[in-house]
């Protein structure tokens, strides 16, 4: 059956204009739930940058507590000390970097997204008034693309997060470990803890 009468048009034209509208409320609900999450966001990455301190600081504190106490028993110099541990606190301390990095770049993107939904709901908008199906049709799947990057960036944030806290809970835990040795620790223990956390970092 050939549907050229007006009425049925008008019905199916009114139809499609309601479907894009309630289409556009959902993506309004999205835009006003990005920006809330993007507000506890940045209060997630104030919280996690402090952590990241927290973190640095109890491993600086542990380790000069031990270094001390290898010089004090004479089994290890100072100057060694630094030396033989250096590579381990460079690499924990690059991948701090990189996981806060790689956190703040989600929270960066995750802005441009609530943008790029206030702008594109007016665009949308103006398309159906205009029965531009092509611009909806480019709208969505830019949507597509900035939420599945938005869901890459955040898996990877706290992938390398997770992987800087085991390896900085281990080096913290071997060194209260050394530490509760006190004049019994010697330079074979530390190159014993070097050799273990070494061989995680790869």
């Amino acid at each position: 059956m050939e549907i050229s009468s007006p009425e049925l048009t008008d019905d199916f034209i009114e139809s499609l204009i309601n479907s894009y509208e309630s289409w556009i409320k959902s993506i309004e609900t999205i835009s006003d739930r990005s920006e809330a999450i993007m507000v506890s966001s940045f209060d997630l990455f104030r919280d996690f940058s402090n952590a990241l301190k927290e973190y640095q600081a109890e491993r600086q504190k542990l380790n000069s507590q031990l270094k001390e106490s290898l010089a004090k028993n004479g089994s290890l110099r100072k100057k060694d000390y630094d030396q033989m541990m250096a590579i381990i606190l460079s690499r924990l301390d690059e991948k701090e970097c990189e996981s806060e990095s790689v956190l703040y770049q989600f929270i960066q993107n995750q802005k441009l997204m609530t943008q790029f939904l206030k702008k594109g709901i007016f665009q949308i908008k103006g398309s159906i008034l205009y029965q531009n199906a092509e611009s909806i049709q480019v709208f969505r799947q830019k949507l597509n693309s900035i939420s599945a990057e938005l869901e890459s960036k955040k898996e990877t944030a706290f992938r390398l997060f997770r992987e800087y806290q085991h390896l900085h809970f281990k080096l913290t835990s071997t060194l209260k470990t050394l530490l509760i040795k006190e004049d019994e620790v010697l330079a074979d223990d530390v190159k014993a803890m070097k050799k273990s956390l070494l061989s995680q970092m790869t």
